[in-house]
């Protein structure tokens, strides 16, 4: 390779990562206050009168997986427990298989951070919305002695959830929606760590690179 090429090849990735770098970002401290915002905000739907199961704590999993610090996925678990508390608890076996479905959902968000996107949160609320009719439905039909535990029971569990699972993938859509879309905007009003650099995308950023070189 000549040194032309790299020259050429080593000036792309300093321009690289100086756009890396402009893309506005937000500290630990901004996204644990967001967080805690949000958690509230779980709670108090969740204790306030609502459709069943249109609540905010699947799309709170979901966020809390792919924006906050690992350490802080405990916040969603902590507002779940702390309504259920307020509320009423029921059957440990089918209480476990919920905080099951809301913690596989959270870890797999973490997973995928690094591939944030409005796909991703969209394939993440669809899967984790499938997920949970599927496992807690199954549960409720083994443990609840609402059911037969034969096929017929199991399909008459999967049958009486159908109208749950249209207002948990709504509830699960549209706070998803309200979540990050309020972070996007948050993002563009936070303070960059660095301020020397543009903290806007698009031509404030092409341009201010055009102007250096």
């Amino acid at each position: 390779m000549s040194l032309r090429a790299n020259v050429l090849m080593s000036e792309a990735s300093q321009r690289l990562a100086t756009l890396w770098a402009a893309i506005p970002s937000m500290s630990k401290k901004c996204l644990v206050f967001i967080g805690i915002v949000f958690t509230a905000i779980a709670v108090i739907s969740r204790l306030t009168p609502h459709p069943w199961n249109f609540t905010p704590m699947g799309a709170l999993f979901i966020f809390s997986g792919f924006i906050l610090p690992r350490r802080y996925l405990a916040l969603p678990l902590l507002a779940q427990l702390a309504t259920d508390l307020v509320i009423g608890t029921y059957d440990w076996r089918i209480m476990a298989s919920v905080y099951g479905c809301y913690l596989a959902v959270a870890f797999t968000a973490y997973a995928l951070k690094r591939r944030y996107s409005f796909f991703t949160i969209l394939i993440t609320s669809l899967a984790g919305s499938l997920a949970f009719f599927f496992i807690t439905n199954a549960a409720v039909w083994l443990w609840s002695g609402m059911y037969q535990t034969d096929f017929s029971g199991l399909a008459s569990s999967y049958l009486a959830g159908i109208p749950f699972f249209r207002n948990s993938l709504s509830g699960d859509l549209f706070y998803s929606a309200v979540f990050f879309g309020l972070y996007e905007v948050a993002l563009w009003f936070a303070p960059h760590p660095r301020p020397d650099l543009c903290s806007r995308r698009g031509m404030e950023i092409c341009s201010s690179l055009t102007e250096e070189s």
